[in-house]
């Protein structure tokens, strides 16, 4: 039988009162962050008493949610003290990513650490959402799991998804999807799933970088072979009305003649998209004289000591990169920029060093310009992220009153 979360047994939500549930919760992610704690490490951390750390760790090793690992050897005299971690090899989460015709998965445990397994695998003409689930399937399988060990399914796709439905609303790559992936997932995946923009992912994974935790406001500008942005507002995705938001591709630009909107017959002309997408960029190496290669190929011989005509190239992929970031500026003022995608990464801290320079001299804003920290699999990465906060919340219980308190005080933890 299918578990769905909340409902193993190892679920606490009954548990009564409001502190005592965020109390745990708390602890829950302090083991997720530290791996091992003792109760007076965790009675320091969380600055309860030692009869109250005891109770916490009491209570949630019965329910099954920490186990005693190993003793550890005090170096002044006295008894052994006992450590704790969280119990793993439960819960699991499934992240996948559709895009440039590759579905890519991840497996990963629901207490944190690395990921179990991946795998990628190229779309065949079978239905996407069976191609999904057998993908996910066979890594499972890999690694002798099951689907009754995923908890929180997270697909990352290539376009807007719908905010009052959920599912897939525009995208240029799925069109025949529109509107009805999510109830054909639904159908065949037998955990909960969510359907997540892949550049809003890739911008989750970015904002658990240590420098960018701890800012209220970042935006990810992703270019590759399509063009998209997120801006993240105190650790969540900025979605808009809709669900459009950060379809940066379709802004008009200098440069370029004003869009002309025909969906059903060859789509935009002149936006933001044609300027330093995938096709644009490729263009611009034609015009400038260069080898018909792939844009990545050309920006990394751009970043070193190149001859003249790669210098040339990499400097304008930086100034129409900077025209999208002061565009975004003058609106959202983010203060920061995190280049991702596989132009931006070919291009690496050089491109990002080089928008940022064309960017102060067409903007009055002030604005820093770096490069993604994942090389690879940002979506899937931030897909793991989402799918963590979703599962603990539902298994864990007490999110919603962490959020709350955490909106209201710098103190987050209460004590009873």
């Amino acid at each position: 039988m299918d578990r769905q979360p909340g409902t193993s047994g190892k679920s606490f939500h009954g548990m009564p009162g409001s502190a005592r549930l965020l109390n745990d919760r708390i602890a829950l992610e302090l083991f997720a962050q530290h791996g091992s704690l003792s109760r007076t490490q965790l009675r320091d951390m969380m600055g309860v008493t030692q009869p109250t750390a005891i109770d916490l760790v009491r209570r949630l090793t019965e329910a099954g949610m920490l186990t005693k690992l190993k003793q550890e050897v005090q170096s002044r005299r006295g008894p052994k003290t006992a450590v704790f971690g969280l119990a793993s090899g439960e819960h699991f989460i499934a992240a996948v990513n559709v895009r440039d015709r590759f579905i890519g998965v991840l497996i990963a445990d629901i207490t944190g650490g690395p990921s179990v397994a991946s795998a990628d695998r190229r779309i065949d003409d079978r239905p996407l959402a069976r191609q999904i689930h057998a993908a996910v399937e066979a890594l499972l399988l890999s690694v002798g799991l099951g689907w009754e060990r995923v908890v929180q399914t997270i697909v990352g796709v290539p376009g807007v998804v719908n905010l009052a439905t959920g599912d897939l609303g525009f995208s240029w790559d799925l069109r025949n999807l529109s509107g009805s992936l999510l109830s054909s997932l639904q159908a065949v995946v037998s955990s909960p799933v969510q359907l997540v923009n892949g550049v809003d992912l890739a911008a989750v994974a970015e904002g658990t970088r240590a420098d960018l935790q701890q800012r209220s406001i970042f935006a990810l500008l992703w270019i590759g072979t399509g063009v998209g942005s997120c801006l993240m507002v105190n650790g969540t995705p900025l979605r808009g009305a809709s669900g459009a938001a950060g379809q940066i591709g379709y802004t008009p630009v200098p440069e370029a003649p004003m869009p002309q909107v025909r969906p059903r017959t060859g789509g935009f002309q002149g936006d933001l998209q044609a300027l330093i997408g995938g096709q644009g960029l490729r263009a611009l190496a034609k015009k400038v004289g260069l080898p018909s290669q792939s844009v990545p190929t050309l920006l990394r011989q751009g970043a070193g000591p190149a001859d003249h005509l790669f210098q040339v190239y990499f400097n304008e992929v930086a100034r129409r990169i900077a025209i999208a970031c002061a565009s975004m500026a003058s609106v959202v003022d983010p203060g920061v920029f995190v280049l991702q995608g596989s132009t931006a990464m070919a291009g690496g801290a050089e491109l990002a060093q080089r928008v940022q320079d064309r960017f102060t001299e067409i903007s009055p804003l002030s604005a820093t310009v770096r490069p993604g920290a994942y090389q690879e699999h940002a979506e899937l990465e931030g897909g793991i992220e989402l799918g963590r906060k979703l599962a603990r919340d539902a298994i864990w219980g007490g999110g919603e009153v962490l959020r709350q308190r955490r909106s209201n005080s710098a103190q987050p933890f209460i004590v009873p």
